[in-house]
């Protein structure tokens, strides 16, 4: 009888589906499971934690990262160090549970958040961020799209009828983004007057404009109006305006009933599942939803949320959910990390890889050395870890878990079981055994013990429902688990010799 590994359902009641109950630190594939890598940190630490990172492209195509703190930014070296490019006048003064929303058009890299003037800084050739020219308005989100800049939940109410309680956005003058008098140069602010603050925006010129409680088109127009913005929803929208990640013109976020997607041409859509969205609700710590970071896998199309749970209350969150659009599966993973982004690696020597650089040794390198990690420019993953660190996931894999739903083996009656045997190239892989005679039941786990040598993991277990678990330690280093195999002399129905 073979039990195949299929998506992870959350739900302890469940009977008789290919369902994974569990299916922890694993990526969903076509072959059922695969590993999922930790963190490898390549850097010094920031010395802060980090609250916002981007990957800014040079000129010459050159990758240059650059990580924000509440108080300061820094510049990736390339090496292990980083360069302090704050703004020369003082520190910054990011509000708590806030992060940095960065954007780059061209060579020039902006940065806004709700305590400072806007930021920016020349990619090529810039040493320190500076106050953003034209005396633009204080904004929370910064965006480019097309011609234009966009400040978006302005931080006090904009133009010639300005009142307090306005939630408000705005645009540069057209190729001009140090232009800020409106109605010059196709300058102008806009003003929402429902749907709460305003959250973001996608990067195409018809795109979406998320608030709190609402969904709005926004398209270019050729006359005096420049942009047109109308809602098309206003029954959803995002408290956690970091967890928007963008992937083909379609919008994922963690929104007001779960996770959703919106296009500018269609209505939103449930990205998320049932079981999915209320295992999340029960696991995130709700007073810091905020603080939910997305981000995109720049090599499959698979996307990270990464967030706080129950009772985590420091910058350093400790858990991911993930959605494979590929496979069509979510997947969870526990992970510490304070930021996660969409990053490339910037390129390092063999000097650097000892000593007063990253201090590893040819001993403990942890990637061959002609390992495009080595190398500028090549896509990755990228977070901050705990202790700051800059880092991608291609580390160690971490342990995997991956439990069936419970099953009832032979129809009607109770099953002894003697063992069962995983479906994976996993040499060092344990596994047990969980029993109940109702669904209501909580179950009873048996020992956990190894794989022998003819691919059985041992037990010992008699009831009318049953329970299996595989668990791969971390660091081994495996390709899948597709199931569990169960071979007529290792189940019988009880009583039976």
């Amino acid at each position: 009888m073979a039990i195949p590994f299929g998506p992870w359902r959350p739900d302890p009641y469940l009977i008789g589906s290919n369902f994974c109950q569990e299916a922890l630190n694993v990526l969903p594939s076509s072959m059922g499971k695969k590993p999922f890598p930790d963190i490898a940190a390549i850097s010094n630490a920031v010395g802060a934690d980090v609250r916002g990172a981007y990957v800014a492209r040079s000129s010459s195509g050159s990758a240059a990262i650059f990580a924000f703190t509440a108080t300061k930014a820094f510049k990736f070296d390339g090496t292990s160090a980083w360069t302090d490019v704050s703004n020369a006048g003082g520190n910054f003064s990011l509000p708590a549970d806030d992060y940095w929303s960065i954007d780059q058009q061209d060579n020039i890299l902006y940065a806004a958040q709700a305590g400072d003037p806007v930021q920016w800084i020349n990619v090529d050739s810039g040493t320190n961020f500076a106050a953003l020219g034209g005396s633009p308005p204080q904004a929370r989100y910064v965006k480019a799209v097309g011609d234009f800049l966009f400040l978006l939940d302005l931080t006090s109410p904009q133009g010639p009828v300005a009142s307090t309680g306005r939630i408000q956005g705005a645009w540069s003058g057209i190729r001009d983004f140090d232009h800020w008098t409106y109605g010059e140069k196709s300058s102008d602010f806009f003003t929402r007057f429902s749907g709460g603050h305003i959250m973001g925006m996608t990067s195409r010129e018809t795109g979406l404009l998320i608030q709190e409680g609402a969904v709005n088109r926004f398209q270019r127009v050729g006359d005096r109006r420049v942009w047109n913005i109308t809602r098309v929803e206003g029954a959803q929208g995002t408290r956690s305006p970091h967890s928007i990640v963008e992937h083909q013109g379609v919008a994922y976020y963690y929104g007001t009933d779960g996770f959703v997607a919106s296009a500018p041409g269609a209505f939103t859509k449930e990205a998320g599942i049932e079981w999915v969205d209320e295992w999340f609700k029960e696991t995130v710590n709700v007073s810091r939803i905020k603080t939910v970071i997305g981000a995109l896998d720049p090599t499959r199309p698979r996307i990270f949320w990464l967030f706080p749970t129950v009772g985590n209350d420091a910058y350093a969150l400790d858990h991911i959910i993930g959605y494979d659009k590929q496979v069509g599966e979510w997947f969870h993973a526990e992970t510490e990390a304070t930021f996660i982004f969409k990053a490339s690696t910037t390129g390092t020597t063999l000097e650097n890889l000892g000593g007063a650089g990253l201090g590893y040794t040819l001993e403990t390198v942890p990637y061959s050395l002609d390992s495009d990690i080595w190398k500028g420019g090549a896509p990755r993953l990228g977070a901050f870890t705990g202790d700051q660190r800059l880092g991608y996931f291609t580390g160690s894999n971490l342990k995997a878990t991956i439990r069936t739903p419970l099953l009832q083996l032979i129809p009607g009656k109770r099953a002894f079981v003697r063992g069962f045997r995983p479906t994976t190239d996993a040499t060092n892989v344990k596994g047990r055994v969980a029993t109940a005679e109702r669904p209501q039941d909580s179950v009873t786990w048996g020992s956990e013990t190894a794989l022998t040598t003819q691919g059985l993991i041992p037990a010992r277990a008699s009831a009318r429902l049953h329970r299996f678990e595989n668990t791969i330690a971390a660091g081994e280093i495996w390709d899948d688990i597709q199931g569990i195999d169960l071979n007529p002399e290792d189940v019988s129905p009880d009583g039976a010799r």
